[in-house]
C-alpha cells in the first residue's frame, strides 16, 4: 500500500509538472512598475536559501528580478545606485551575485570617466540590496588593459576563484599584429574578497574556426561560467561580438580550476544555427542546477530585433531558458535555442540551498543504515532528510559517516548535506 501511494504521488507530480509549458523568450524589455528597462542583457541567476531565484542584468543600477520557476519574473528594483558606488561612473555590465555566509556579494564590470572597464565588488545583507562597494577602488584594475565579465566559483574545499576577460577593445595583441582579442583569465581570491591568493593566469583565447577568422581584426572569449561535475571543471563561455547574430556559447573542460582547459570539438553548443529566422545572438549565459544528476538550465540573452540588427538596436536583448545536459566523456548539450513550447523547468523544491552538487551515498535502497561517502570540512555539518510529505529529520555528520534511520517510516527521501557554505544532495528509498 505504501509503495502504491508513493508511485501515485510521484505520477501525479510528474503529470502536473509536464502540463505547464513556456515559450522563449521568457522576459522582454519593457516598463516594470514605472521603470523603463530597454534591454535585458548578460543575465546572472542564483537561487537563494528560500528557493527564490534572483536575476541581475546589465544596466545602470543593475535591475533585479525574482522568480520561483525561472519562467515568470517579477521586477524587484535596481540594487546598486547613487552614493553606494564609490568609484564607478558608467558602463555597468555583467553583474553576478554570490552568497557567502549571510552576506551577498555583487561583483560587476564598470568604468570610470575614462571608459576603461574594471571589476568591482559590493556587499549587501539582502539579494535585492542595497549593495555598497567594499572599497573606493576596483577589485581588479589592470590599468589601460580593461577587464570585464567576472565570475566567481567556490570549490568543494572552499577555495575561491574569480574568472574574468581582458576587454577586447583595450587588448591589442602584438603577435596578432595589433589585432584585438578578449581572453579568459583566472585568479584565486580570498573567500571574503579581501585580496588575492595567486597570480592571474590566462586560460583560453579564440582559436576554433567558429570564433576565429584570420581576416578579422577583433576576437572574443567572454562571459565565463564554471560548473563542476564528477571532478571535472567545465567552463561555458561566449564568443564573437555580442552585436552580431553569430554570438554563441561554447565550452571547455579541465581537471583543475587553473586548467589547462580543452575546448570541445562540438562547439558551439548554443547558436542560432537552424533557427536564424527566429533567434539572433544567443549567449552570455548563467546556469542553475536541475534535480537530475547531470541536468541544468541555461539562462541566456538573445537579440530582440532578429534579422534587422543595426548599431542602434544590436544591444537590445531578451531572456531565454533552455535545458542543458552533461553527458559522459565531457560532452555538454543544450536543448536550444528553442522557439516552440517547452515543459516548465523541473527544479528543486522544499530544500534549502544556493547550489547543489551530487553526493555519493550507498546503498540508495535502505533498510536501517546508509553511508555518506564524503569528506567533511566543518564541525557543524549536518544531513537533512526530507520525506515526500515535507517532514524533515536532521542528523549531525562527520567524514564518511554511517547514518541510522531505522526509526523513520518507509518512503522516498531527499537527502541534503550542508557543510559550511557548500550543499550536496542525493536521494534514498527506505524499505
Amino acid at each position: 500500500m505504501k509503495k502504491c501511494c508513493l508511485v501515485s504521488f510521484l505520477f501525479l507530480l510528474l503529470i502536473s509538472a509536464r502540463s505547464q509549458t513556456y515559450t522563449n523568450p521568457v522576459l522582454v524589455p519593457g516598463n516594470f512598475n514605472g521603470n523603463n528597462i530597454n534591454s535585458l542583457a548578460d543575465p546572472h541567476v542564483f537561487r537563494d536559501s528560500d528557493g527564490t531565484y534572483y536575476m541581475y542584468v546589465t544596466g545602470n543600477g543593475y535591475p533585479c528580478f525574482s522568480s520561483k520557476d525561472l519562467i515568470n519574473w517579477k521586477y524587484e528594483k535596481k540594487v546598486f545606485t547613487g552614493s553606494n558606488r564609490k568609484w564607478a561612473t558608467n558602463g555597468f555590465w555583467a553583474p553576478e551575485v554570490i552568497k557567502i555566509g549571510s552576506k551577498y556579494y555583487l561583483h560587476y564590470t564598470a568604468g570610470r570617466d575614462d571608459q576603461i572597464k574594471h571589476i568591482g565588488v559590493a556587499v549587501a545583507n539582502s539579494p535585492t540590496g542595497p549593495f555598497v562597494d567594499l572599497t573606493n577602488q576596483p577589485f581588479i584594475d589592470n590599468g589601460e588593459k580593461g577587464t570585464i565579465d567576472s565570475h566567481v566559483f567556490v570549490d568543494d574545499d572552499g577555495r575561491t576563484y574569480m574568472y574574468y576577460s581582458n576587454a577586447m577593445s583595450t587588448n591589442p595583441v602584438p603577435e596578432l599584429g595589433g589585432k584585438k582579442r578578449s581572453e579568459i583569465w583566472v585568479v584565486e581570491i580570498e573567500p571574503d574578497f579581501s585580496g588575492f591568493r595567486s597570480q592571474p593566469q590566462m586560460l583560453i583565447y579564440p582559436q576554433q574556426s567558429w570564433e576565429y577568422k584570420a581576416s578579422s581584426n577583433s576576437y572574443w572569449n567572454e562571459g565565463a561560467v564554471i560548473i563542476k561535475h564528477e571532478r571535472t571543471y567545465y567552463m561555458l563561455f561566449s564568443s564573437n561580438c555580442y552585436c552580431a547574430a553569430n554570438y554563441a556559447v561554447g565550452y571547455a573542460y579541465a581537471s583543475s580550476p587553473f586548467g589547462p582547459f580543452t575546448k570541445s570539438s562540438y562547439n558551439p553548443i548554443l547558436s542560432n544555427s537552424g533557427v536564424s529566422h527566429a533567434v539572433s545572438g544567443p549567449g552570455h549565459n548563467s546556469v542553475v542546477k536541475a534535480p537530475g544528476e547531470n541536468e541544468w538550465y541555461m539562462i541566456y540573452h538573445s537579440h530582440v530585433h532578429v534579422g534587422n540588427l543595426n548599431s542602434s538596436n544590436n544591444g537590445i536583448r531578451q531572456i531565454n531558458v533552455d535545458k542543458m545536459t552533461i553527458h559522459p566523456f565531457n560532452l555538454i548539450t543544450v536543448d536550444g535555442p528553442t522557439i516552440t513550447p517547452q515543459p516548465y523547468p523541473a527544479l528543486p523544491t522544499g530544500l534549502k540551498g544556493t547550489s547543489y552538487q551530487q553526493l555519493r551515498v550507498y546503498p540508495t535502497l535502505v533498510e536501517d543504515v546508509f553511508n555518506v561517502n564524503h569528506i567533511i570540512h566543518h564541525a557543524d555539518a549536518f544531513v537533512t532528510l526530507t520525506s515526500i510529505t515535507g517532514h524533515t529529520t536532521r542528523f549531525p555528520v562527520q567524514s564518511n559517516a554511517t547514518i541510522a534511520i531505522a526509526h523513520l517510516p518507509a518512503g522516498c527521501y531527499q537527502l541534503m548535506l550542508t557543510d559550511g557554505i557548500q550543499q550536496y544532495r542525493s536521494r534514498i528509498i527506505k524499505k
